[in-house]
């Protein structure tokens, strides 16, 4: 390797084009990945080097061009991220048509304005399956092993019988998700408990008090029928499923003691634990919903659109969640504003490109500090 890099000039800026140019980005940092080094490393694919290797290198070709480019600006009062992936023109061709799908705006009835965060995406499954199919079947089709092209008549088989139309029509094409806070519940839960005396186990229900997220999760549908019949033969079958008129109800669905809502109108299938969703704006929330700057930012960008108000999620966040070492972590970003936005670009047969834009306002040393502890209370929330 020494011999390659410090004799030879073999390296990486001599051979990846991409690479050569983006250190040379006057910005504060980048980053640089080769997804088809990746997928070639992967060790879940070992036994295809043996068993299938054309097959394999095929599956390679795919992925050749798949890099993904970045750059960070670290500002005043923002930090700044910008990342390019680039295609080769096959797996190109499929990520065009899988983020080529329509906006569906009435997705955006569901989002409150005084919400801490939602992400809207849009993906069309049908195009996306559609131009796949083409792409990978031929490549399978080439293989002589017989549990190979076994599978391959079982895909074309199915392609050719299957209702394809009606199987995405169910997801029509745009996804959304919304986070309102944190609000106490009251829950119910079985306790299991052992009498060292008579050497019994026995349980209880132990009424007690949750913190409990407040999410909606939703998307767009053109066979509202379908889930219908899901959702009553689910209620013929359970208790548990019950039909409110204007939603569905399943109960002790969260935590084994808070129900779980399912609305499922105007071309919408949405599941949330909000009560006050479910029972009172199961229409949408009409003047209370998205505003209309940040409905547009949603509509105009390209496959995905996120906004999070870092500084006041931390601050709904109940700090009886966290043991006292997390708290300290967490309590160098409570008080700090912070809004984090995503965007991203129409998607080309060469290239998406996503931009997300961090904030702040607060008291902190620099950009670099900041951004540590926007890590470190990240990856808290996460554990």
């Amino acid at each position: 390797i020494c011999e390659e890099i410090f004799t030879k000039n073999i390296n990486l800026k001599q051979s990846d084009a991409n690479f050569a140019r983006q250190v040379l980005h006057p910005s504060d940092g980048i980053f640089y990945l080769d997804n088809s080094r990746n997928f070639r490393n992967t060790n879940g694919l070992w036994s295809m080097h043996s068993m299938f290797p054309e097959l394999l290198q095929d599956m390679e070709e795919l992925y050749v061009g798949n890099v993904m480019l970045g750059d960070i600006m670290l500002n005043e009062t923002s930090i700044d991220m910008k990342v390019e992936a680039n295609y080769g023109e096959a797996l190109g061709s499929i990520y065009q048509e899988l983020n080529g799908a329509k906006f569906d705006k009435h997705v955006l009835k569901y989002i409150p304005k005084s919400n801490s965060g939602f992400f809207t995406y849009n993906i069309d499954l049908n195009k996306g399956y559609e131009r796949a199919y083409d792409i990978i079947i031929p490549i399978l089709q080439q293989e002589k092993n017989p549990r190979i092209l076994q599978n391959v008549l079982v895909a074309e088989l199915m392609n050719e019988f299957i209702n394809t139309d009606a199987v995405f029509s169910t997801y029509k094409g745009s996804m959304f998700g919304t986070f309102n806070g944190v609000k106490r519940v009251k829950t119910t839960r079985i306790e299991f408990f052992y009498d060292e005396q008579t050497f019994e186990y026995g349980e209880r229900e132990v009424e007690s008090e949750e913190d409990m997220p407040i999410f909606t999760l939703g998307f767009s549908t053109e066979r509202a029928d379908i889930p219908n019949k899901i959702l009553g033969h689910m209620a013929r079958l359970t208790s548990q499923f019950k039909n409110m008129g204007n939603y569905w109800v399943v109960e002790d669905a969260v935590l084994n003691s808070l129900p779980l809502y399912i609305i499922n109108k105007n071309g919408l299938f949405i599941f949330t634990n909000d009560e006050d969703l479910a029972k009172n704006h199961s229409n949408g929330y009409g003047g209370n919903s998205l505003s209309a700057r940040e409905a547009r930012k949603a509509k105009s960008s390209g496959s995905m659109y996120a906004f999070l108000n870092w500084g006041e999620v931390l601050d709904r966040l109940p700090k009886e969640m966290f043991s006292s070492e997390q708290n300290e972590i967490l309590d160098s970003m409570r008080g700090k504003s912070g809004v984090l936005e995503l965007t991203s670009s129409k998607t080309t047969r060469q290239k998406t490109i996503y931009e997300v834009t961090y904030t702040f306002e607060g008291t902190y040393d620099n950009a670099g500090k900041y951004l540590l502890d926007l890590v470190n209370s990240a990856y808290i929330l996460s554990k």
